[in-house]
């Protein structure tokens, strides 16, 4: 006796696996699935955020080793007891790679139906640097005096209609003195 089956239907769903894990491999964000604290399965980036060459140096190995102590301490008392609450987490972390540099992240943490845990991470160090550029260049403006004056340009003499405190103290002009 003789079986035939339709292959059609597995093919296609081989080609949309490999989609899938294609489009992970080139996602911005780094991806892992871990089960009992071992990576099963860790994409090129998050090897790559962390500062390793390939995927062998992870894979079976804890996820203890990309942070430090305190990180790993913070996770026990914190991120864990929330993760098993609510199922997922997600919040800022600090990486460390193997060279000791650290970088500062935004993981989410999600527990599967088989109890593995899939774990995403992206780097936040561009952000960051962002964010404190932005600050010290507001702090440089709060902490800048500028005069600001602003004329009627509808008359012709444009007489001056406001100043601010900063016009008195460059100019040495009380403001009733020249508005109007």
């Amino acid at each position: 006796m003789c079986t035939a089956r339709d292959e059609t239907e597995q093919r296609r769903q081989q080609r949309e696996l490999k989609l899938f894990q294609q489009a992970i491999e080139q996602a911005a964000d780094g991806v892992a699935v871990l089960k009992d604290d071992k990576y099963t399965y860790i994409d090129k980036t998050h090897i790559e955020m962390y500062g390793f060459e390939s995927k062998e140096e992870l894979l079976g190995d804890s996820w203890r080793r990309l942070y430090d102590d305190a990180e790993i301490e913070r996770f026990e008392t914190e991120v864990f007891p929330a993760l098993e609450a609510d199922g997922h987490w997600r919040g800022p972390v600090t990486g460390t790679q193997p060279d000791g540099t650290t970088f500062p992240a935004e993981l989410s943490l999600t527990i599967i139906d088989d109890g593995r845990l899939v774990c995403t991470v992206r780097d936040e160090t561009d952000r960051k640097e962002r964010e404190r550029e932005l600050e010290l260049k507001e702090r440089a403006m709060d902490e800048a005096t500028v005069a600001i004056q602003i004329a009627d340009a509808t008359k012709d003499d444009n007489p001056l209609v406001y100043v601010n405190d900063g016009f008195e103290q460059i100019t040495g002009y009380e403001p009733e003195e020249v508005i109007g």
